[in-house]
């Protein structure tokens, strides 16, 4: 990933843009993401609409249910149009300094938390659950009906995927253990699939790292279920897994990784298991990592079944030297 963004940096200095374009452009887009996710809830079909006209077909709407329209979305729909277009399409021409970058994201952040609100029935069940031991989170968890725990997970992970490394405590990562119980706690496999549908559909398209690191523990755990399994190969994510697998940066990341590639290893074919094989070698994060090396022995005695042990000795060799 680091190469990666280290390849984009140079490319976007080529052309005149930096990381306050980046962040501008990122801030301008989640707003527009925003409006759409609003108009979703509202089952309200945005299509190909403009910025401008997206923000006047959700104030309609506000104003049709009797609601009162959040006076920053109306502030943000009217100023920032010009800029939005300027940025985008021509954004070596209009650099971004410092303070206008952190007025974008303040402003960004106010317009999201006013149409997404957290409400105190949110807030109350969301400390409920952070005060719960386990047994307890059975319990609440047994109580809610599919569509209730279906709203519960998505506003959980919602929940967290805003939340930033130096605002992350343990009252997150026992809304992360809930979310385990939650899927765990359903008595029927078509209802644990529903749920478990929803967090993988999450898991592999978020763009929220910390949250998505947490979380992988608990996919992994899931995952050891065969029919919840299976599911991930339905879902096409083995490869995206595989990727995250591979391009771990940290050695904690490589154990949560390795821990979920092992949950899927029986079920992966022989191509798959050489690359999972040869990431191992070749990332220094995995190969020398505490926390990943017992699921990568076990990695290793599945790709001996499945491939041959001549295949698994160039990593073996590796972890000796390690």
């Amino acid at each position: 990933m680091n190469d990666v963004k280290k390849v984009l940096n140079e490319c976007l200095k080529r052309i005149g843009l930096d990381e306050n374009w980046v962040l501008s452009i990122t801030a301008l887009s989640a707003q527009e993401v925003a409006l759409r996710k609003k108009l979703d809830e509202m089952n309200i079909e945005s299509g190909e609409e403009d910025f401008q006209k997206l923000g006047e077909m959700l104030q309609k709407a506000y104003e049709n249910k009797g609601l009162q329209f959040p006076l920053i979305t109306l502030s943000i729909v009217r100023a920032y149009r010009h800029i939005r277009a300027k940025l985008l399409h021509e954004g070596h021409r209009y650099p971004i300094s410092e303070r206008e970058l952190e007025q974008l994201v303040m402003n960004t952040n106010t317009f999201i938390t006013e149409l997404f609100p957290t409400t105190r029935e949110e807030s109350s069940f969301f400390d409920q659950v952070c005060s719960s031991s386990e047994s307890e989170m059975r319990d609440i968890a047994r109580r809610l009906s599919l569509d209730e725990a279906k709203q519960a997970q998505a506003k959980l992970l919602d929940k967290l995927s805003l939340t930033s490394y130096s605002e992350w405590s343990n009252s997150d990562d026992k809304l992360v253990q809930f979310i385990g119980v939650l899927i765990k706690s359903k008595e029927k496999d078509e209802e644990r699939i529903v749920l478990f549908d929803e967090l993988i559909e999450w898991y592999l398209r978020t763009t929220a790292y910390l949250a998505k690191s947490r979380i992988t523990r608990v996919v992994a755990e899931l995952a050891r279920s065969l029919i919840l399994r299976e599911r991930i190969f339905y879902k096409k994510g083995v490869e995206k897994i595989i990727l995250d697998y591979a391009n771990s940066n940290s050695y904690d990341e490589a154990g949560r990784n390795a821990e979920l590639v092992a949950c899927i290893a029986p079920d992966l074919d022989s191509e798959q298991l050489k690359k999972v094989l040869d990431a191992a070698k070749s990332n220094d994060q995995i190969l020398c990592s505490y926390s990943a090396r017992p699921h990568i022995l076990n990695i290793i005695a599945i790709a001996e079944s499945k491939i041959g042990k001549e295949a698994t000795k160039p990593i073996q060799e590796a972890l000796k030297q390690t």
